[in-house]
């Protein structure tokens, strides 16, 4: 079992949230599952991700991944968790606990920053 974990930012209403991100890559069938309460977009950042390691010539684990968001009581909303989540499940052998990542990961690797962040970044500085 593997684990590696970062953050990125939420928003609870119009305040930024700190979003811790977890990536557990184990044994068994492969698969991905995402907890939290993430909406559609967020489920769909495991495809953007998927695609985007793709294209920069990496290979996506054909393992059983699970994906949390934390605090699970938040609903987690945007596209904004991709580089967080790119970013723990390809390099999941170390921990990038102290990193900040709010930004959006495109299918080619294009990495767009997200303006909603701006609570969360205030919050944190």
């Amino acid at each position: 079992m593997t684990l590696a974990r970062t953050w990125s930012v939420g928003l609870a209403g119009v305040r930024g949230a700190m979003v811790e991100v977890e990536v557990d890559i184990a044994a068994g069938l492969p698969g991905v599952a995402l907890v939290g309460l993430p909406d559609a977009v967020v489920r769909q950042s495991v495809d953007r991700v998927r695609a985007a390691i793709a294209n920069a010539g990496g290979e996506f684990p054909a393992r059983r991944i699970t994906i949390g968001l934390s605090p699970a009581s938040m609903p987690k909303q945007g596209s904004g968790f991709d580089l967080s989540v790119c970013q723990v499940g390809h390099s999941c052998h170390e921990s990038s606990g102290g990193h900040l990542h709010p930004h959006e990961q495109g299918s080619g690797g294009r990495r767009t920053r997200r303006r909603e962040a701006a609570p969360g970044l205030r919050r944190t500085c």
